[in-house]
Order: C-alpha cells, then sequence, then structure tokens
C-alpha cells in the first residue's frame, strides 16, 4: 500500500506541470480565480510558487522573458501567463508569504526576477519615445509615394480646386491663411 502512495506521488510530480500549465494558460476570471487560489494552503502554495519561479528561469535562459520571440515548449506556458498567474497568487497569498519564513528565500528569488523584468520594461519603454520619431518619419516616407501616384482619390471640390490653382500656395503674400466661408449644399 505504501509503495502504491510513493508511485502515486511521484506520477504526480511528473505530471503537476503539465497540469498546471493547463489552468495557468486556459481563459479565466480573475475574481473567481482568486476565490479559488485563496484555498490552496501554505505547501500547495510553495510547490505552485516554485514551479513558477522555474518557468520564470527558463524563460531567461531561452531569451529573455517577455521580450522572447522563441515559442514556448509542450511543458512551459507562455511568459505573460506566468508573470499573470504570479501576481494572482502574490496578491492572495501575501499574507502567508510574509508570515512564512520557509517562502521567504523563494520569495526573494521572485522579487529579484520581477525587478530585472521591471527595468527592461521602463528601459523598452524609454527607447519608444526615441524611436516612435523614426517610426512616424518612416510611415510619412512610404506613405508620400502613395499620396502622389493617385491624385484621382483626392476629393474634388471648389476648395480642391482652388488649391490646385494656387499650387499649394494657401495665405496671403506674409503667409497669413485667408479665412473663407464655404457653402454645403445639402
Amino acid at each position: 500500500m505504501a509503495e502504491k502512495v510513493r508511485e502515486d506521488e511521484a506520477n504526480w510530480k511528473d505530471k503537476f506541470a503539465l497540469y498546471f500549465k493547463l489552468v495557468v494558460e486556459a481563459p479565466r476570471n480573475d475574481i473567481f480565480m482568486q476565490q479559488a487560489v485563496k484555498r490552496i494552503g501554505a505547501d500547495e502554495l510553495f510547490i505552485v510558487l516554485q514551479t513558477l519561479r522555474d518557468w520564470m528561469d527558463w524563460w531567461d535562459e531561452q531569451g529573455g522573458g517577455s521580450s522572447s520571440k522563441n515559442s514556448e515548449p509542450a511543458g512551459v506556458p507562455k511568459f505573460v501567463h506566468v508573470i499573470e498567474f504570479a501576481n494572482i497568487f502574490l496578491d492572495v497569498h501575501f499574507p502567508t508569504l510574509i508570515l512564512e519564513s520557509s517562502m521567504h528565500e523563494l520569495v526573494q528569488a521572485l522579487r529579484e526576477r520581477v525587478q530585472q523584468e521591471l527595468q527592461m520594461c521602463s528601459d523598452m519603454e524609454e527607447l519608444r519615445g526615441v524611436l516612435d520619431l523614426f517610426y512616424r518619419k518612416d510611415l510619412a516616407r512610404k506613405a508620400a509615394p502613395a499620396n502622389k501616384t493617385r491624385p484621382s482619390d483626392a476629393p474634388q471640390n471648389e476648395l480642391s480646386k482652388y488649391r490646385k490653382e494656387l499650387k499649394g500656395k494657401f495665405g496671403g503674400e506674409q503667409g497669413v491663411p485667408q479665412y473663407r466661408v464655404e457653402i454645403f449644399q445639402f
């Protein structure tokens, strides 16, 4: 009987990551998930957080967490799902994590990993502002030939005819725009 229990434990230990991956990647309602996560005890919480940390470490080794372009293997969920699920567990079990001294080392490792990700995200956010200018210029450059090749798409009303006559020189001699009233016929 004791051997059967040990065999079941070994089978469960091998399959836990696979079943947990299915739960992590399944569509969920966060309110109901938080209620379900509250029922997990401290001993089970340690196993779950250790699995989440192992997945984060795997993504770190394989190409950098949230910035990774690699596809996930059969046993590791996408990094975004791992982070979201870890967030739920940390929110719900915050008092347990503080009071349970056996989890302090694991929580410290998770904190360091999350801090690395936050630093990388803030660095990428700083680059967005710099690169956005180049991106907009590139879009304008690509759109300019398209606008020149299709003049028939432009609306043909009195204002566009007037612009053609002035050849883009809208305004007076000093560059101050001339205001006019347009009458729309319905």
